[in-house]
């Protein structure tokens, strides 16, 4: 099994490559036949591959700073490492992308909606554990790797989504319940579930060494 996740999960950033051109040229054609709440939906996946760059590549050390958080002492593989985290990139890639080009609803816009604002307060979470962590090494700023584009698209465009769904009565109060319901469960299957089947004190799938501390190292040195 370890051996199969091992396989796909190294083509975390190839999908991603591949969704968000596959995303961005859709969006570019159909651009004038496309009403905003689509758009918001479109630019919300095209956010979800720029974050996942962010948190693993520029400039990197999410999973380190994330494992941290849990009070590991070998935050490279435990409790998550590659396999965990990349096969939760890669459904949530795949689905996302699927999604957008297949099947872009109000309620699927609902439930980007829920997710990109729960990454927002992950990341501000993590952003204060970490900046108390660190204090003492020179940490002065809330700042993790992927708090950008949570920040600077997740949080405006997730509002604004929420907003534009709400007033122009795309969906009710109640199916944005729903979305939010069926969000956490889509997260609790992609993310806590993969964590807890696979983690392994001595797992044999980290992330390699460059791609590890990263952000983090400075911290280190």
């Amino acid at each position: 099994m370890k051996k199969v996740l091992n396989i796909i999960t190294r083509q975390q950033f190839v999908l991603v490559v591949i969704g968000f051109i596959a995303v961005s040229v859709y969006t570019i054609i159909h651009w004038n036949n496309t009403d905003t709440i689509s758009k918001l939906g479109c630019f919300m996946f095209l956010g979800l591959c720029l974050h996942q760059c962010e948190e693993y590549c520029f400039p990197g050390g999410f999973l380190w700073g994330l494992n941290l958080t849990m009070g590991t002492h070998d935050p490279a593989r435990y409790p998550g490492d590659r396999l965990s985290a990349g096969i939760c990139d890669v459904i949530a890639t795949i689905t996302g992308c699927c999604l957008t080009l297949f099947y872009l609803t109000p309620l699927v816009v609902g439930c980007y909606s829920v997710f990109v604002l729960i990454e927002v307060i992950v990341h501000t979470i993590m952003g204060f554990k970490m900046k108390r962590y660190f204090s003492g090494k020179g940490k002065s700023t809330l700042y993790v790797p992927g708090c950008a584009t949570s920040w600077l698209i997740f949080a405006p465009l997730g509002i604004s989504s929420i907003w534009l769904l709400i007033s122009k009565n795309y969906i009710t109060w109640l199916n944005l319940f729903l979305s939010a319901g069926l969000t956490i469960a889509f997260l609790l299957m992609i993310v806590v579930v993969p964590v807890i089947a696979l983690r392994d004190k001595k797992s044999d799938y980290p992330y390699p060494e460059s791609m590890q501390k990263r952000y983090y190292k400075k911290f280190y040195d």
